[in-house]
Formats: C-alpha cells, sequence, structure tokens
C-alpha cells in the first residue's frame, strides 16, 4: 500500500478561521460542498455559497497555506507549510486555478487583483487541480489559507477547509 502519491481530494467542511480580533477580517466565506460519492470517486463537487471581502486582495499581500493533518482523533498541526512572501494574489491563482473559477466575477489578470465585493456560487461545479502539488500523503487535513499586507503579521483574512485525500487510480 502506498502512503503518498497522485491524488484527488474532496472537501468535507468550510468554515471562517477563529482568530484573536475578529473585526479585522476583510475576507470571509459561507459555504457547503456536496457529499462525496464513493461510486463515483472523481466527480467533482458542487459548491454553493459566498466569498465575500470589503478590500482589494492583490500581489501586495503575503500568504501563508498551513495544513494540519489528522491522527490518532487530533489534529497535528503544521504538517505542512507553504510561505508566500509577496505575490499573494498571483500565487493563489497559479496554485489552486479553481479559486479563479470560484472568484471569477471579482478576479482581475493584469495586474492580478480580486477586488473587494462578494461572489455568490449556487450549485457550481468545482473541479479541484494543484499544478505545483502532484502528490501528497492519503488522509484527513485542515487548510488554513490566511494573508494579509506585506510588513503586517496578522491575517486580514483567515479562511479554511477540511478535506480528505485519496489516491487516484
Amino acid at each position: 500500500m502506498y502512503f503518498w502519491g497522485p491524488f484527488y481530494a474532496y472537501a468535507t467542511k468550510v468554515y471562517n478561521c477563529d482568530v484573536s480580533r475578529p473585526e479585522k477580517i476583510l475576507w470571509r466565506w459561507h459555504a457547503r460542498f456536496s457529499h462525496f460519492k464513493p461510486a463515483r470517486p472523481l466527480e467533482p463537487q458542487r459548491f454553493t455559497g459566498n466569498i465575500s471581502g470589503t478590500t482589494i486582495f492583490n500581489d501586495s499581500y503575503w500568504g501563508r497555506l498551513v495544513l494540519d493533518s489528522r491522527s490518532n482523533n487530533q489534529w497535528k498541526e503544521n504538517a505542512f507549510v507553504f510561505n508566500f512572501p509577496s505575490a499573494a494574489c498571483t500565487a493563489l491563482l497559479q496554485n489552486a486555478g479553481h479559486m479563479k473559477q470560484l472568484l471569477k466575477p471579482l478576479v482581475r489578470d493584469k495586474p492580478c487583483a480580486i477586488l473587494p465585493g462578494v461572489a455568490v456560487f449556487n450549485d457550481q461545479t468545482l473541479t479541484q487541480a494543484y499544478p505545483n502539488i502532484p502528490v501528497l500523503p492519503y488522509g484527513e487535513f485542515r487548510l488554513r489559507a490566511m494573508s494579509n499586507y506585506v510588513g503586517i503579521s496578522d491575517p486580514a483574512a483567515c479562511l479554511a477547509t477540511d478535506f480528505v485525500v485519496n489516491p487516484r487510480h
């Protein structure tokens, strides 16, 4: 049995991170994903909800993705940490193309920017693709995506997703 390899992921829950100062959070999401169907594992999930922001998100932001793994009924924090010290907008759209699909009404390409506003999704198909992450260990994970202006350490956005990684056959 392999523990790492090519994978597909499906989300089980999305939410906003717990932060010390929630009034400082400028981007939030409220969403639901369709349930995973073991009989059709590669069928894209469907997404209903919204992502809203009160300020522009562009390449003047830093970004950090923290993946916590689930083992022995508890979260093992910081299993993987991906830091983007600048150009977070470009990094997001290059590494998670499905986010560009979800944020389509708010995205501007040149220069990279996600405009303030609300992007609403109603039963939209979500095909997840991560071109720069070819393999992952199989199991349960929690992703926390944080961001703010370069030079400010507290996040202005902290979006979380619980997901499962399964082998691609």
